[in-house]
């Protein structure tokens, strides 16, 4: 989380812009924010004893507990991309999808 020194009754745009998101100012604190990219919600079941850690690292954080699983699922993602036994999974999975493809567009 990222602390500012405006009031706290400033409001405004950020000028960290990375990937879409920009940042907005409110109240002193900076709240991620996703430009022009289309959103889809998802509902996840948590055990109770995950869901209170995954609240109180967001509290602590200082960010909505949306944005904390935000950040979770982007270093999963970075990690997969690095990941060589993963993309070799994931290049055998296009093969088998493009010959399926294939099939169906004949």
């Amino acid at each position: 989380m990222t602390h500012s020194t405006k009031s706290s009754s400033d409001s405004a745009l950020g000028d960290d812009e990375e990937f879409g998101k920009i940042n907005l100012l409110i109240h002193g604190f900076v709240i991620p924010r996703y430009l022009d990219m289309m959103t889809k919600a998802f509902t996840m079941r948590l055990p109770e004893d995950k869901a209170a850690e995954l609240e109180a690292v967001a509290r602590a954080d200082g960010v909505p507990v949306s944005e904390a699983v935000r950040d979770a699922i982007d270093h999963h993602i970075d990690a997969r991309r690095k990941d060589k036994d993963f993309q070799a999974r994931l290049s055998q999975l296009m093969e088998n999808d493009k010959r399926v493809l294939d099939r169906l567009a004949q």
